[in-house]
């Protein structure tokens, strides 16, 4: 798939799930989140065709914020395990999103999300969105199709 075709799913993929799960909004695209910025990472791989790897990476008060939302929950009765599982949820939500949109013809099998440190080797598309309570970055790569 071409990066601008992935990118042209990702938008309305990510407001949807945010909108409707997260009850915030996107506010606009970013350039990614700043280096030394607390954040936390959650990573899934899926299969199907195609096959890969996809990350979020959402700044510490983005994520409590979002998980208040999706839980019900005041901000700080939240643990931090709590707001880490909201973020894995959303990691596959948001996976899911996308491949729905990439390929709906297609069943895919998504593992299990998973707390992550560190970043994604080389991926094939990024894209950072602004929400009103900090930011949120994706990686997706794809895996090599075998000849």
């Amino acid at each position: 798939m071409r990066e601008l075709d992935l990118v042209r799913h990702l938008q309305p993929a990510f407001t949807e799930v945010l909108e409707t799960m997260f009850f915030t909004s996107v506010l606009d695209t970013c350039g990614g989140v700043p280096a030394g910025t607390s954040a936390v990472s959650s990573r899934l791989t899926f299969r199907g065709d195609p096959s890969g790897v996809f990350e979020i990476g959402i700044t510490y008060e983005a994520a409590r914020s979002l998980a208040a939302g999706f839980l019900g929950e005041d901000e700080q009765d939240l643990s931090e395990g709590r707001a880490g599982d909201v973020v894995c949820e959303l990691a596959n939500m948001l996976c899911g999103s996308v491949l729905s949109r990439i390929g709906s013809d297609f069943t895919f099998e998504l593992s299990h999300p998973e707390i992550v440190d560190g970043k994604l080797d080389a991926p094939d598309t990024s894209l950072c969105f602004e929400l009103p309570e900090g930011m949120l970055a994706v990686a997706i790569r794809f895996e090599a199709v075998a000849a």
